[in-house]
């Protein structure tokens, strides 16, 4: 009987042990802080076409892609401005040399915000057009066809990332829908 006990209490203190180095200790059923997606200005394309606003995942000759629009790439705490979008129709400007990615709307980023700030895709659409006026909301990853937008807009100076929207992946914003 003492050694069926000493047996016990050896693979119980084994499978904590384990358990443990797998990485599955207390902490690690904490929820992982959600991550919302952002894109950023491509200053070399802003430059190339005054009032036309650039923001897309990657480099601005994609060779480098610097967002996750599956799981989202900066923390949800972190401030960044909204990027928020009024689609008005428009056609591709003549002067703009590529029409990949145009939008057909004005793009405008606002303050830097947290994207915690937003429960809702509704809360984020609201802080638009609280901004902005009617009609605006956040720029969606699909607005310019994925990956990129262009549309009327200037880069703020020392832009950085913009909080969007994603339709399809749920994971990838800091609100839900």
């Amino acid at each position: 009987m003492d050694n069926s006990r000493v047996v016990i209490s050896s693979l119980c203190v084994l499978a904590a042990m384990l358990y443990t180095q797998l990485g599955h200790s207390k902490d690690s059923h904490k929820k992982r802080e959600r991550m919302g997606l952002t894109f950023k200005a491509a200053p070399s394309q802003n430059s190339w076409n005054a009032g036309i606003l650039y923001a897309s995942c990657g480099e601005a000759n994609h060779s480098e892609i610097v967002c996750n629009p599956y799981r989202g790439d900066i923390l949800c705490h972190k401030e960044q401005p909204v990027l928020c979008f009024l689609d008005i129709d428009a056609p591709v400007p003549d002067t703009l040399a590529d029409p990949q990615y145009w939008t057909g709307g004005v793009l405008a980023p606002t303050k830097r915000v947290a994207g915690t700030r937003f429960s809702r895709l509704s809360d984020a659409n609201a802080y638009c057009s609280a901004t902005f006026g009617e009609g605006w909301r956040v720029a969606s990853f699909h607005d310019g066809g994925g990956w990129a937008l262009k549309g009327y807009g200037t880069v703020p100076k020392n832009a950085s990332g913009f909080w969007i929207d994603i339709k399809d992946q749920p994971q990838a914003t800091c609100w839900t829908r």
